[in-house]
């Protein structure tokens, strides 16, 4: 469960507007920060989240009082449609 806690931390943390951090390198120590342009922040900002929620949907057990055939994953092509 500390798996699940941390990804709802994680998106709530991003919908909270926390700053997205682009560090290249092979090193933390030795590695440079790439500033992200605002609009492909944003762009990010939500497809991480939706990422994320599908995860959290793949940890959760099936819901037995669900409809049959019912999804509870977005696909990718169902955002950005």
């Amino acid at each position: 469960m500390s798996e699940l806690r941390h990804w709802h931390e994680t998106v709530e943390r991003l919908r909270g507007g926390e700053p997205l951090r682009l560090l290249i390198g092979e090193r933390l120590y030795n590695s440079s920060e790439i500033m992200l342009a605002a609009p492909f922040a944003a762009s990010l900002r939500k497809d991480l989240i939706a990422d994320i929620e599908a995860q959290i949907a793949g940890l959760m057990p099936p819901d037995p009082n669900a409809p049959a055939g019912h999804a509870l994953v977005t696909l990718p092509e169902e955002r950005t449609a």
